[in-house]
């Protein structure tokens, strides 16, 4: 049977653990009451003839505060609005030294206060937020009904052409509606009553207070009442101008039609943020209950029944306004959003995380077996044969072998070397409580575990270890080379295909969420940046070469140069220039983000981040430039710009992005709160990181290592640079993690598309 320590650790929400009680230290000081009441058992037993009568009188005494109240618990209401009421447990009893109970009662009361005012706090800025979206609801039916009423009177006017898709059908009873008037003291705001201009309705259209439609791409934002007037002012010049009139009328209902996704997205988000809250609820609840009755059963009192009663009428407890919020969002999402269909309903407001099957264990270990087993084999094939051959018999031979080849599986082997590191990744994430799913926005019954990340890699880690081993065999018994060049060019369509495949299999949403944040990335600035995107366009910093060998494969392949490898060199202008935006495209769009998100939320911060990315730009061009030239003077600039920008990245990833070298800090050089127990791991990881930086150094400088051949020698430090990648994903995500904890964030708050304005514009 799982303790409940362990229980209430795997079900509270992360980011409300402060907020919970803190059920462990309250064990702690059952356990030194225990010690304390077991030293004075025996100093009793030292003196045999006072060691029965006390025991006697212990086990009278015991049995009597069984059926006795031993403590009182005291409501205290403050009258000042400004303070909250609390707690206070005393003794009734004043028989013995009770220092170490009174102490653990005084914890009690303020554990118990703590998560009473917490809810209250919560379940207010909850409320709050389901009034807010109801009237957002409101304003969206009122536009509704006003392109309902468009429709059909377009139609007696002109038999215009039926506009396409319809909107879901809605009751006419306002009480769907008006759901969460019902919750607390808050009363229905009156709706303004007024008719369309020049046009009576039997059922006049409600328009609210003026309102902002906050969902327009360009221009500034209009008020609901003076987008009424223009769709109005269509209608009546649609004889005139009917194809006109039609296009503006489309574009506007798809505005609505956006308004209502924002609209079931903030009821989703409100409705999991009341579950998160009432799950804090029982788990409280339930601590509470466990530690008084483990307080019972080490000190013989009955002090759980009297302390419980009044937990039970804790308002944290007793209130109910969550349930009844929770009831009417679920009535009003299925009148409004599934067509009255409360099982759709139910998979939007609940959905189920997916549970792993046996079968992915399975075939991920059919999969590590199969790449060892061809890895074994090529590589003793590699060892007995392939020199031998006349593929290999010369320099050339082998030289066209390492140009053909080494590009396109080290470029697919990064690619999966990645995934592996994000698998590891999700893996720690998870073990250590990082709400990574919240952090990201990825939804609950399609999000990939560890689990189906390392299955695909290891699938993919099968296809390129198998095509290299049947390239290998080609290549060396085919009489043309040639048409055994053919295999990793299929191996790299066989991935691109997977990866676009549009049939709902092999996590198509997970694909298509990827390809999504990678859409938003090239096209930066014209895009809000989310945690996804920038997290990601971090990770596109880190194959740079990559980048590279994709720019050479392009080449060799598409461009027909196979047989005119030359034409792909370094030296070659064309590739050259190539080589420049390649490089540059990762920290270019980096850039673009940051740009964005100081326009969006004008903070400098964004702008010092955008300096590291500028920095990394101009390292790079000087590093090829040097490359290219190969002077005195490029190797001097080469060497201040690179340790310059290495030096920034450090001191951002360590700083700003970990969270790390706090000076004021508790703990010494790191940050107040670390997710790890070992102190020592953050300052390993810090030194690891700052060796591991000069790969990225490498990877631009083109520096060779001993004799290994240059191709061998990047794809090395490339590797280094994606493990050190790896590991900067975990430290990164703790720290955002954590600053969801100290800001209590659990939920999100999702934007609502129209903004209420004191008159239009």
């Amino acid at each position: 049977m799982v303790k409940f320590s362990k229980q209430l650790e795997s079900q509270l929400v992360p980011e409300w653990k402060s907020a919970f009680c803190n059920y462990w230290k309250l064990k702690k000081e059952l356990k030194h009451i225990r010690l304390s009441q077991s030293q004075s058992a025996r100093q009793s037993h030292i003196t045999p003839r006072r060691s029965m009568p006390t025991l006697g009188l212990s086990h009278l005494s015991r049995r009597k505060s069984m059926q006795e109240d031993t403590i009182l618990v005291h409501l205290h209401r403050s009258v000042d609005s400004q303070c909250e009421d609390y707690y206070e447990t005393e003794f009734v009893d004043p028989v013995a030294d009770r220092d170490l109970e009174k102490a653990f009662f005084a914890n009690l009361d303020h554990q118990l206060n703590k998560v009473n005012q917490f809810y209250r706090d919560k379940e207010s800025t909850l409320f709050q937020r389901g009034q807010e979206v109801k009237l957002q609801l409101e304003k969206l039916i009122t536009l509704r009904k006003f392109f309902k009423l468009h429709e059909g009177y377009a139609a007696d006017i002109n038999d215009t052409q039926e506009i396409e898709g319809d909107f879901p059908e809605h009751s006419s009873d306002p009480s769907d509606t008006q759901e969460f008037s019902e919750v607390g003291n808050g009363s229905r705001r009156d709706m303004d009553k007024q008719a369309l201009p020049g046009f009576a309705v039997k059922d006049n259209v409600s328009v609210l207070s003026p309102i902002d439609l906050d969902i327009h791409k360009k221009g500034p934002p209009l008020s609901l009442s003076a987008v009424i007037q223009i769709l109005w002012e269509d209608l009546l010049h649609q004889t005139r101008d009917s194809s006109s009139s039609s296009r503006t009328f489309k574009q506007n209902r798809k505005k609505i039609q956006y308004a209502e996704k924002m609209l079931r997205a903030a009821f989703i988000e409100l409705y999991r943020g009341l579950g998160l809250l009432r799950t804090f609820s029982y788990l409280n609840m339930t601590a509470l209950m466990k530690i008084l009755k483990k307080y019972d059963k080490v000190t013989g009192r009955n002090a759980s029944s009297t302390y419980m009663r009044v937990v039970e009428r804790a308002y944290f407890n007793s209130s109910d306004k969550v349930v009844k919020m929770m009831d009417d969002i679920e009535k009003i999402f299925i009148s409004n959003f599934t067509h009255g269909d409360r099982k759709k309903a139910m998979t939007f407001l609940r959905p189920i995380r997916q549970k792993t099957s046996h079968f992915v264990t399975f075939f991920l270990g059919i999969f590590i077996g199969f790449s060892l087993a061809c890895l074994f084999t090529f590589s003793v094939l590699l060892h007995l044969k392939g020199f031998e051959t006349d593929s290999f018999s010369h320099e050339t031979g082998k030289a066209a072998y390492m140009d053909t080849v080494f590009p396109i599986f080290s470029l697919l082997s990064l690619a999966v070397l990645h995934l592996y590191m994000y698998g590891w990744n999700l893996f720690l994430w998870r073990e250590k409580r990082i709400n990574y799913a919240f952090i990201f926005e990825f939804a609950t019954n399609t999000e990939m575990n560890y689990r189906d990340v390392l299955l695909v890699s290891s699938a993919l880690t099968m296809l390129i270890v198998g095509g290299l081993l049947g390239h290998f065999i080609a290549y060396t018994t085919l009489s043309r080379p040639f048409n055994a060049a053919i295999i990793p060019l299929l191996i790299l369509m066989v991935f691109i295909l997977i990866l676009f495949f549009p049939v709902d299999c092999c996590y198509r949403t997970s694909r298509f969420f990827f390809l999504s944040s990678l859409k938003r990335i090239i096209f930066s600035p014209f895009y809000k940046v989310v945690m996804a995107d920038f997290f990601l366009a971090d990770q596109l910093t880190s194959q740079v070469y990559m980048l590279r060998n994709a720019e050479y494969v392009m080449c060799l392949y598409i461009t027909g140069h196979l047989r005119r490898s030359g034409s792909c060199k370094y030296n070659n202008n064309n590739f050259h220039a190539f080589l420049y935006v390649v490089s540059l495209l990762p920290y270019w769009w980096r850039l673009m983000q940051c740009s964005r998100r100081w326009i969006d939320e004008h903070d400098k911060m964004h702008l010092a981040n955008g300096g590291k990315y500028l920095s990394a730009m101009v390292a790079a061009v000087v590093s090829l430039t040097y490359h290219n030239e190969m002077t005195k003077h490029w190797l001097i600039l080469m060497i201040i710009c690179s340790t310059s920008s290495t030096v920034y990245q450090i001191y951002w990833d360590f700083v700003v992005d970990w969270g790390l070298l706090g000076i004021k800090s508790k703990n010494f050089l790191l940050r107040d709160q670390l997710v790890l127990e070992h102190k020592a791991i953050y300052f390993l990881s810090m030194v690891l990181d700052f060796f591991l930086r000069f790969a990225w150094l490498q990877s631009i400088t083109n520096i060779q290592i001993l004799y290994l051949d240059h191709r061998v020698t990047d794809f090395f430090f490339a590797s280094l640079e994606v493990l050190r990648r790896g590991h900067w994903n975990f430290y990164r995500l703790e720290n955002e993690h954590l600053n969801n904890v100290g800001k209590f964030r659990a939920f999100k708050t999702v934007p609502l598309p129209f903004r209420v304005v004191e008159s239009d514009s």
